[in-house]
Formats: structure tokens, C-alpha cells, sequence
């Protein structure tokens, strides 16, 4: 085979791989929205209606120790929440912290009390342990 004949197979390999991250790219947001609590799932706009609006430094959401508690989460205070990212990330804080944290509208949580390493972003679950 000549040079001029591997360009359309290695330019329709190339489409193919783009082709595949672009589905996959919009399988992975199409997730995004949405957060498990207790077993449920809620979405960004419920989950802003289960706690009263808080601002901390320069973000505002919905109070995290009152949307546990909406979601049903029973003796909240005597548990340890993990968040989890949808990529992974996951961090472990107390009730205490809860009750100084925010959920934002783009599911990202934020504390008074806790480094920056605890802006858990693009939150998929909530788990009470």
C-alpha cells in the first residue's frame, strides 16, 4: 500500500475515537444532576427546596444538616457522611461539619469549618455511616 492510501483508514480510526468519547462524555453528564441520599435519589432543584438557603464565604446553598434530615436520614447525629464525587473523590465529615456546610445548586459542598480540600464537587451520593 502507498502513504496515500493508510489516510482515510487512520482519519476514520481517529473519527471513531472521537465519536466514542463524545458518547461517553454525555453518558457521564447525563447523570449529573441528580444525588443519592438514604437509597433516594434527589435532584438539584429538590434538594435545594430540603434546606434553608445559607451563604458561606462566596457560595450559597441549601443547609447539608437539614437536607439529611429531609431525606429521612434517622439519628443524623450520631452518624459520619461521606460525599462521593462522580469522579471518585469522596471525603468523610462529622455531623458538627454538616451543620457548617452548604450544598450549592451545582452539587458542591462547601464548609465554614474545613479546608478547601472538603469542596467536594459534582457530589453523585451522600452516604450516612
Amino acid at each position: 500500500m502507498t502513504k496515500n492510501k493508510w489516510v482515510p483508514i487512520i482519519a476514520a480510526v481517529v473519527l471513531l475515537i472521537a465519536i466514542g468519547a463524545s458518547v461517553y462524555g454525555y453518558l457521564q453528564q447525563s447523570d449529573a444532576g441528580s444525588v443519592e441520599i438514604n437509597g433516594t435519589t434527589y435532584s438539584s432543584n429538590e434538594l435545594m427546596e430540603m434546606g434553608s438557603e445559607r451563604t458561606v464565604g462566596e457560595y450559597s446553598g441549601a443547609a447539608l444538616s437539614e437536607v439529611v434530615i429531609s431525606a429521612g436520614v434517622a439519628a443524623p447525629e450520631a452518624k459520619q457522611y461521606t460525599l462521593i464525587a462522580a469522579d471518585g473523590y469522596q471525603k468523610t465529615v462529622t455531623w458538627e461539619n454538616m451543620q457548617n456546610g452548604i450544598l450549592t445548586p451545582e452539587l458542591m459542598s462547601v464548609f465554614s469549618d474545613l479546608a478547601k480540600a472538603f469542596q467536594v464537587k459534582d457530589i453523585i451520593e451522600i452516604k450516612a455511616e
